[in-house]
């Protein structure tokens, strides 16, 4: 009796259950500027929807505006027009170039739908619900030397490499002698002047 009543908690306790990990509980890198964007209320299904932002996934901004270009999704430049309004804001926040950024993450919530009444055959009914969604966009900056020293082989080297080359270049283009003030330096003085204002 003594076995017994002693197995008997571990036997009665529920089984545990495997939690997905879905894309939006990735691990954000400590200390790394990101920038979130949403664009609200498109009036389509979610889930086709997601189709389009599944394939910009962790990829670099360039390429997943390139590949949006020549996606033959019907909402694919809806995708494209979230993320460059992302990329407006984190040039803004925290002045950043497209090049210097990847999708960190990008997925659709639903919004709120519409009902029709859907007439039938010998006086019934059923309920037609237009659906829409929430794009939610999350480009985090790279880490580029991270990337190239972790790269596995000289292809990939060289094509990280490539790309630090060119965000190093636009950004030149774009913020001229003030490109290569680090990030750091750009937030102490913003928030001493606030500081200096606040003050005053």
């Amino acid at each position: 009796m003594l076995l017994l009543s002693s197995l008997r908690p571990a036997m009665m306790r529920p089984p545990q259950l495997l939690v997905r990990q879905t894309h939006y509980r990735v691990k954000r890198l400590d200390g790394v500027p990101t920038t979130t964007y949403i664009l609200r209320n498109i009036r389509t299904s979610p889930w086709r929807l997601n189709l389009i932002t599944k394939l910009v996934r962790r990829m670099w901004v360039p390429e997943a505006l390139t590949q949006l270009k020549f996606c033959q999704k019907r909402f694919a430049p809806t995708v494209a027009e979230a993320i460059q309004e992302a990329a407006k804001k984190a040039g803004l926040e925290h002045e950043l170039v497209s090049e210097e950024l990847e999708v960190e993450r990008a997925f659709v919530t639903p919004a709120p739908f519409k009902k029709k009444i859907d007439y039938k055959a010998k006086g019934m009914s059923g309920v037609i619900r237009n659906r829409s969604g929430h794009i939610t966009i999350v480009l985090a900056k790279l880490p580029f030397d991270k990337y190239i020293n972790d790269a596995k082989n000289w292809r990939q080297k060289q094509k990280w490499s490539l790309r630090a080359e060119e965000a190093m270049k636009e950004r030149k283009r774009v913020l001229g002698d003030f490109a290569d003030v680090p990030l750091a330096a750009n937030d102490d003085s913003t928030s001493s002047s606030k500081a200096n204002k606040n003050k005053a």
